[in-house]
């Protein structure tokens, strides 16, 4: 019986078959799991959980976009000045209800406007900054507000000279002053140099009323 002969294979054609088989592989293989996968709505939603979040709102672990954060000098600063015209628009409240001098009534009024633009102007600044301010007179100076609240006559116009329109408006010139050599903060710095101005000339205005009652 004749053999039959088979006539040997190219190498060409090995060499193509074997790409092929190559090429084939690389098409057939699975994607990665998460390539193409669109994720569930639970997966988003632990994806979302796991982010990194900001649970530090002052800043002091993660930058902020503003270009200057406010240092805990200008925080502490902030919260004094903002308890400061809380205090003056109440008291300047009753001055404007109780004093007998007309010149200290009008005092009394410029005091409470002040305040309220004063107090505008600082929650900008401290919103800008995500920084809580309180929104109630400091617990330390209530009291004061009662003795006042107490006076009537020349007793409340003398206390109210004293006290509001000299001491606090001394200590605010002060305060003021103070943070403006430490901060660095822009807009702070421009709420403060507004300020000056206006605290400095209601205290001149003070103690000229003061020197009229003495002359009295």
């Amino acid at each position: 019986m004749a053999r039959t002969v088979v006539p040997p294979v190219p190498r060409w054609w090995v060499a193509s078959l074997l790409f092929a088989l190559a090429a084939g592989a690389v098409h057939a293989a699975p994607p990665p799991d998460n390539a193409s996968r669109t994720p569930s709505g639970p997966e988003r939603a632990q994806r979302n959980m796991d982010a990194p979040r900001n649970s530090d709102p002052e800043g002091e672990k993660f930058e902020k976009s503003a270009p200057a954060r406010l240092s805990k000098p200008d925080r502490a600063f902030i919260t004094k000045a903002a308890g400061g015209l809380l205090f003056q628009q109440e008291a300047a409240k009753l001055g404007v209800e109780r004093a007998q001098d007309p010149q200290l009534a009008a005092l009394a009024r410029t005091l409470q406007t002040d305040a309220a633009s004063g107090l505008s102007g600082l929650q900008r600044v401290a919103r800008d900054h995500n920084y809580p301010l309180p929104d109630a007179v400091p617990e330390g100076r209530r009291p004061l507000l009662g003795r006042l609240g107490a006076l009537s006559g020349e007793a409340f116009d003398s206390a109210f000279r004293l006290q509001v329109g000299i001491q606090d408006r001394r200590d605010d010139v002060r305060l003021y002053e103070r943070a403006l050599r430490t901060t660095v903060v822009p807009d702070f710095r421009a709420w403060l140099e507004s300020r000056l101005p206006a605290e400095r000339a209601r205290l001149d205005a003070a103690r000229r009323l003061e020197q009229q009652s003495m002359q009295r």
